[in-house]
């Protein structure tokens, strides 16, 4: 299973990923964005199956 990150701190997506890769083994994280509109690129890119999704809106 395919999944992206959407985060505009580094450390936070270093600690998810790192979280993740030790819980769901299975859950393969395809990539980082830092800001909406390149989450939004980055799902168009890699269609990924989930997206974990924790910058806000008004930061686009």
């Amino acid at each position: 299973m395919k999944a992206i990150i959407i985060e505009d701190e580094q450390h936070s997506i270093d600690l998810l990923v790192q979280y993740l890769s030790q819980d769901f083994p299975e859950l393969d994280v395809v990539g980082a964005a830092s800001s909406v509109i390149n989450g939004k690129a980055l799902i168009e890119k890699t269609n990924p199956d989930l997206v974990f999704w924790l910058c806000s809106w008004a930061g686009k």
